[in-house]
């Protein structure tokens, strides 16, 4: 058995708490009003350990704290709990110091953040190494729930199951052993794990449910929509009796039209006679005027091609006379540009240099300049004024050749499309000439056509034709009346597709029936799986009723003033699964008053305590709720509130007499029942609450 106790834990500026050191035995009680600081060595205590405080928060203010509860800044909150081990000491330390960082330029430094310093026996460590430190002492789950007698029950339903059902070994095979129907359940397993199955079972039947739903509404639409039976043989007879008076008036019909009939198959007759002759007329007279026809279209195709080219060479006539037009207006406009540069030339020669304004008298004194000085002014205005003008000239000149040489070839260039334009137009009038040729050539044979004489053979068809067209002319075929006849073929008509479109409806009964039996076969298909799928969820739940009662009864064997139920039959059958906490039969979760609740949470600590091996130290908060403490193996400290009482540790090292000695179970179960509040005696089967 490993034990943890709490030799002492020192507390130094941790909330409002500026130094204070308490030193534990055994037994400790700690005694003091509201806000003496009582739930404060608590919260410092699991700190130390996981950061946090008794309620596993990481929320909690573990800054030092004035009468006010204002932050006193510049303090490091620390905490130093020495720990016996197996009658081994350890010593941790945790500490939070403020991080201040003064900015440029600013004359006082302000708060960025905190960090956490950590100790093992004044040993620094990272937080990662002292929370693996920790951890060998005592995982942070097991220590909460070994530590606080209101954890366990505080969890959720399926936790506490499950924490529990892990304290008693109960395999499948237990609970099958001697039963057949839980050895074919495990046997239908194969590697599935039972919830697994019972997961699968439930939602093929909550499958097949939907599926059954949905038959009976479908039956019933199918119904809905269905017709009503008619007398179906009736109804055939009549239909069979119309159908024959229809034949009937059919055949009336073709009698009295018989003989317009045969008049009209001789005019058929007749008129194709004709299109035979005139068909075969027409092939003579293309044979005859096929020569003609044949040089006609080969003059014609001459005249198209000539008409093309004709069009043609009128496009390249067209574009050369505006090329033409367009470089002889550039011809006079660069003439007129070489006219001008002339005259520039001319008045440029023409010009002297003007010394007019040249100044004889010093601008100073107003003395005459020196005559000589005045010449070599002049000259020297006359030289630069001679430069300018060569230059002038130079470049009229230049501009002028490049004129000349620019005019030259487009004087060329208009030569050149002149001799072209001639060709072209030459080439026009020779096409035009051939044009006027092929035209009358063209009206020489249709005038040769048009002379040509019908060949005997074409002259009787011709006759014939003529004949047979006069005999058609002449007959005369009118229409037979049979209107009565097809009204009354009409009004049978109209009453034979009633009958039919009722007939049909036998049809669409046949079909909805043949639906309605294949639907109701479905049904009972699936209803007969679902009933098997039941069985085997009935036997399932029956299992898991078997297996809970053995974990139930084992459970309730390890524990000294606590049972628990751990399910629960509904009304339609089914078992709940539950984990619920009873004290004397009174559920936790009812009106337990505190004694009662703590104890019982003691009692479930020395179970988990004696399975994992492990003590460590018990915090009962709200001691003075509670007249006696059961027996535990776990060192024990009370946090008990005394009304004007000032912060006080009391040590009992041996157990003391005056807790009016170590009270048996049996006194502890008496007070408890005193404490709890009395409740209906719950009818009881089987070890079940209905």
């Amino acid at each position: 058995m490993k034990t943890i106790k709490l030799k002492s834990l020192e507390l130094i500026d941790f909330k409002k708490a500026k130094k204070r050191k308490v030193e534990f035995a055994d037994i400790t009680e700690i005694i003091g009003d509201n806000g003496e600081g009582k739930t404060t060595v608590y919260n410092a205590f699991t700190w130390l350990l996981y950061g946090k405080d008794y309620k596993q928060s990481t929320r909690q203010t573990v800054y030092t704290l004035d009468e006010n509860n204002n932050i006193i800044h510049h303090k490091e909150p620390t905490v130093i709990g020495v720990f016996d081990i197996n009658n081994q000491e350890i010593t941790l330390k945790r500490v939070l110091r403020e991080k201040w960082t003064k900015k440029r330029g600013e004359l006082t430094p302000e708060l960025t953040g905190n960090e956490t310093k950590y100790f093992v026996n004044d040993v620094p460590m990272n937080e990662k190494e002292f929370a693996l430190k920790v951890n060998e002492i005592l995982d942070e789950e097991l220590f909460k729930l070994i530590t606080l007698p209101t954890y366990f029950n505080g969890l959720k339903t399926d936790v506490r199951r499950k924490l529990l059902t892990n304290l008693v070994n109960v395999t499948n095979n237990d609970v099958a052993k001697d039963n057949k129907e839980f050895t074919k359940l495990l046997e239908n397993l194969t590697n599935k794990k039972l919830i697994e199955f019972k997961k699968e079972i439930a939602s093929k039947i909550l499958n097949l449910k939907k599926e059954i739903a949905k038959i009976e509404p479908q039956i019933e639409g199918i119904e809905s929509i269905t017709p009503d039976s008619l007398d179906w043989q009736s109804l055939q007879k009549e239909l069979d009796k119309k159908q024959e008076q229809l034949n009937k008036i059919t055949e009336q019909i073709k009698d009295r039209t018989k003989i317009t009939e045969q008049k009209l198959q001789k005019q058929t007759d007749l008129q194709k006679e004709i299109h035979t002759l005139e068909s075969n007329y027409n092939d003579l007279r293309f044979d005859l005027e096929s020569d003609f026809i044949n040089k006609t279209s080969i003059k014609q195709q001459e005249q198209q091609q000539i008409n093309s080219d004709v069009s043609l060479l009128n496009n390249a006539i067209s574009v050369l006379k505006n090329d033409i037009t367009s470089k002889e207006t550039e011809y006079k406009a660069k003439e007129t540009e070489i006219q001008d540069l002339r005259t520039r030339y001319m008045q440029i020669a023409q010009a002297e240099a003007d010394i007019s304004n040249i100044e004889t008298l010093c601008p100073v004194c107003k003395r005459e300049y020196d005559k000589e000085k005045i010449k070599e002014t002049q000259e020297q205005v006359r030289q630069e004024f001679n430069a300018r003008k060569v230059k002038q000239q130079t470049e009229i000149n230049e501009k002028g050749l490049k004129l000349k040489n620019e005019l030259e070839q487009i004087k060329t260039n208009i030569a050149d499309k002149k001799a072209i334009l001639q060709q072209k137009e030459s080439e026009l009038t020779k096409l035009q000439s051939k044009v006027k040729a092929i035209i009358k050539e063209l009206e020489e044979l249709e005038k040769q056509q048009n002379e040509l004489r019908p060949s005997q053979q074409m002259i009787k068809l011709k006759e014939s034709i003529d004949k047979k067209k006069a005999e058609l002319s002449k007959m005369n075929i009118q229409k037979v009346d049979v209107s009565d006849l097809e009204n009354k073929g009409k009004i049978l008509q109209d009453e034979i597709k009633e009958l039919e479109k009722q007939l049909n409806i036998k049809d669409e009964i046949d079909k909805n029936e043949k639906r309605i039996k294949e639907l109701q076969d479905e049904g009972r298909k699936l209803n007969e799986q679902l009933t098997d799928y039941e069985k085997q969820q009935f036997v399932v739940e029956k299992f898991e009723t078997s297996k809970m009662t053995m974990v139930e009864d084992k459970l309730n064997d390890m524990f000294t003033i606590v049972k628990f139920k751990m399910f629960r039959k509904q009304m339609n059958g089914g078992i709940e699964q539950i984990c619920e906490t009873l004290i004397n039969g009174v559920p936790y979760s009812t009106d337990l008053n505190s004694g009662a609740k703590i104890n019982a949470g003691v009692d479930i600590i020395n179970t988990f305590s004696r399975v994992k091996g492990v003590t460590a130290p018990i915090f009962v908060d709200n001691n003075e709720s509670v007249s006696i403490i059961i027996d535990t193996l776990s060192q024990l400290i009370k946090l008990t509130k005394v009304k004007g009482k000032k912060f006080e540790v009391i040590n009992y090292p041996d157990k003391p007499k005056k807790l009016k000695q170590e009270p048996t179970v049996t006194k502890v179960k008496k007070e408890v029942k005193k404490e709890t509040k009395q409740v209906p005696e719950q009818p009881k089967a089987n070890g079940l609450l209905f």
